[in-house]
């Protein structure tokens, strides 16, 4: 009826069960085993209720988070967004992502996008106070980074917040959270970003940029951050 699942990288154990057709893949963001299989259980035992109809998922509840609350006897909490912090953000994408939705190339990058973004912008940061200074706070910070004794890119910032972006934007279809991703400023698009916030330097961005810099293919990705690509 239900199944655990270590994840190698956090080192914690997840739920694995299907209800009216449908997969469910829940973190119990625990790393012991022990309450690990307590809460397999609990699941399992929720689920036989239901089976035997001694037990129904209350209309505007969603079923997982349902499920693995052990209600019936704990109360479920209304269907909302659900999502505070940054890392908190990470974990509720994670954990929806079905098995095999991505390659493992792509979850590796996503996996150290994820470590820089954590480490600069601050796990237990609220949603609601990661604004558009505070990323380009993020972008100035991570230029200074080193890799291999040479500067963090440009190229290499655009992809850690293209992930933001898609990771942020998959919370919000989810109903996790409300708002935009800071880095789209109302473009929907998780690859689009606004020219101004990918620069760390104080000058102008028209004097950071060399001819054909106007061009619509000079431009495209939007990020111009001067301390980053001079790194390149």
């Amino acid at each position: 009826m239900a199944s655990l699942e270590h994840d190698p990288l956090s080192g914690r154990y997840r739920v694995r069960f299907r209800y009216e057709g449908r997969a469910y893949k829940r973190s119990l963001r625990t790393e012991s085993r022990r309450v690990a299989l307590a809460a397999l259980g609990q699941v399992e035992e929720t689920l036989r209720l239901r089976e035997v109809g001694m037990s129904e998922v209350p209309s505007g509840v969603e079923p997982g988070r349902y499920i693995l609350s052990g209600a019936p006897v704990r109360r479920a909490r209304s269907v909302g967004p659900s999502v505070r912090t940054l890392v908190e953000l990470f974990r509720v994408y994670e954990d929806g992502l079905p098995t095999g939705a991505k390659q493992a190339n792509t979850l590796e990058g996503e996996a150290i996008h994820k470590r820089h973004l954590l480490r600069h912008l601050g796990g237990k940061r609220l949603i609601n106070g990661i604004t558009a200074a505070y990323v380009q706070r993020y972008v100035n910070r991570r230029a200074e980074d080193h890799h291999r004794g040479r500067r963090i890119g440009a190229p290499t910032i655009k992809k850690e917040l293209s992930t933001l972006s898609l990771v942020w934007n998959w919370a919000k279809r989810h109903k996790h959270i409300e708002t935009l991703p800071p880095t789209e400023c109302g473009d929907r698009r998780p690859r689009t970003v606004p020219g101004s916030m990918l620069r760390p330097a104080v000058r102008p961005l028209d004097s950071l940029q060399g001819p054909g810099a106007g061009s619509p293919r000079s431009r495209a990705g939007g990020w111009c951050c001067s301390a980053a690509a001079n790194a390149r």
